[in-house]
């Protein structure tokens, strides 16, 4: 009996044992975690600000430290989190690069942000997207209002309280883990792009904008599960968590007087906990958000539907025709969209293919561009019918000019069987094949002399003296007769 006694005693003590251990391994799963807050550029002291979830951290064994120095890479190799809270001096691109290649190589990093009212009269809007941007997120230049989920009871969210929004609308991620909803106390919106992943979002009554009141609003704003408030990213072997708000882990009587804090506020405390827990989780994997093989660090193309790639990350088209691979059903012959990526058929055997083909004419291979049989000419007969296909001609000819190989009897050029005249003699002539009389004096233009002045027939064909004509012979025999008459005359007296 005190066998058996002994023995229950030392299973439950062993149960309670095993159940002690896995506690503590969970309590203890973050020991030795260091986190590095950024004050160099902060526009305020964490250390004074948000010190109670510095202390919840401390309890849980994280180290916590503060730099008041420009970032580099060996400051924050000592460290496995970096905490970026409202930045609002400007980032060197040394500094830039140092962060990133941080993430990179398996570092966490959180970044907080405020409303479009501090956000822009602190400068804080470009320092801080230029940090969040490298990994798809950036911070917009407004606020998120809400007309009934508001924060109410305390001194604070007397005023305005559209602005201190309870935000319930959240994804189920290691981040919201444990989280219902929380208080967004006058937080902005943040916009998206892959790799970065939203997690929790505007309620349906929840709106963003710039410089809004519930009495502002244009119609304009961002409305409901558009609006995005907490992201994550991950990127090489790191992790990244952004948050339009900061107020969200202030404690009391830090900012706001007594009982006026937000981190005791519904899950605000598990989520700030939540957010290092998994930062400070080093990835096994770099990551790769569209599952091509690429690392988003190394990937220039989001492209989750495909997975033929580069070595850049995109997709890959080995012919050349304009359609990926992954879409190409004949990816080593060039073709076009409509035919799949394949080459397209030429059902009528013109050399133009059936999709860029718009006359069907199996009969006639001399054409156009566009596979229509051509017509050279322009004599309404394509080349393929037309016997004469450089020479205007009528139907009834085959296309060739009217007369060809016909009779010209009077050898003017004009056939036989259209000439209105016989006139061997003259074979310059008007479309009948008469004879032309350019200047309409009646004398054709093969005998006038001058076929472009009127004259007359006499002088043929050029223009005549006007009045009488006289003979010079006969005027001066004239003259001498009387002169003759008058010296006789003269003696006779």
């Amino acid at each position: 009996m005190k066998c058996t006694h002994m023995k229950g005693i030392i299973g439950f003590s062993t149960l309670v044992i095993l159940l002690i251990l896995l506690n503590a391994d969970n309590e203890c799963s973050q020991q030795g975690t260091s986190v590095l807050f950024d004050e160099y550029h902060a526009n305020w002291n964490p250390s004074t600000q948000i010190y109670q979830i510095i202390y919840d951290l401390e309890s849980r064994e994280y180290i916590i430290d503060f730099s008041d120095d420009r970032i580099n890479p060996s400051l924050l190799s000592q460290y496995n989190i970096f905490v970026l809270m409202e930045p609002s001096k400007d980032f060197s691109d040394y500094e830039k690069e140092s962060i990133r290649s941080f993430v990179e190589n398996g570092g966490g990093l959180i970044i907080l942000g405020d409303c479009d009212r501090v956000m822009s009269s602190e400068g804080i809007l470009a320092p801080i997207n230029d940090i969040s941007s490298m990994f798809g997120i950036e911070f917009n230049n407004d606020r998120v209002i809400d007309s009934e989920k508001q924060i109410s009871g305390t001194e604070t969210t007397s005023w305005n309280p559209e602005g201190f929004v309870i935000v319930s609308n959240l994804i189920h991620h290691p981040v919201t883990r444990g989280v219902n909803d929380i208080g967004y106390c006058w937080g902005c919106s943040l916009e998206l792009q892959p790799p970065a992943v939203g997690l929790a979002f505007g309620n349906p009554t929840s709106i963003a904008g710039t410089g809004i009141l519930l009495q502002d609003l244009t119609g304009k704003e961002k409305k409901g599960e558009d609006i995005v408030v907490l992201a994550a990213a991950e990127y090489g072997m790191g992790k990244v968590l952004a948050i339009g708000d900061t107020d969200f882990l202030v404690a009391g009587h830090d900012r706001f007087g007594d009982h006026d804090g937000f981190l005791s506020f519904r899950h605000n405390r598990q989520l700030g906990l939540n957010m290092f827990d998994w930062v400070g989780e080093e990835s096994k994997t770099p990551a790769d958000y569209d599952g091509d093989g690429v690392p988003d660090s190394s990937d220039h193309c989001i492209n989750p539907g495909c997975k033929i790639v580069d070595s850049r990350g995109c997709p890959k088209d080995s012919d050349n025709d304009g359609l990926d691979d992954c879409e190409d059903r004949c990816p080593t012959e060039p073709g076009t969209p409509a035919t799949n990526g394949c080459p397209a058929g030429d059902r009528d055997n013109d050399g133009i293919p059936d999709d860029q083909d718009a006359c069907n004419n199996p009969d006639c291979s001399i054409v156009d561009s566009q596979g229509c049989p051509k017509d050279t000419d322009g004599d309404g007969m394509n080349d393929c019918e037309d016997a004469c296909p450089s020479e205007y001609g009528e139907r009834q000819n085959n296309g060739c000019p009217a007369g060809t190989g016909e009779k010209d009897s009077d050898n003017d050029g004009v056939p036989d069987d259209q000439d209105g005249c016989f006139n061997p003699e003259c074979s310059i002539v008007d479309s009948q094949g008469c004879p032309r009389d350019s200047d309409n004096d009646g004398v054709n233009d093969c005998k006038d002399q001058c076929p472009n002045q009127p004259g007359m027939q006499a002088s043929n064909g050029c223009p005549g003296q006007s009045g009488p004509t006289f003979c010079l012979g006969t005027v001066l025999l004239s003259i001498m007769i009387i002169s003759g008459a008058i010296i006789t005359r003269i003696k006779l007296k």
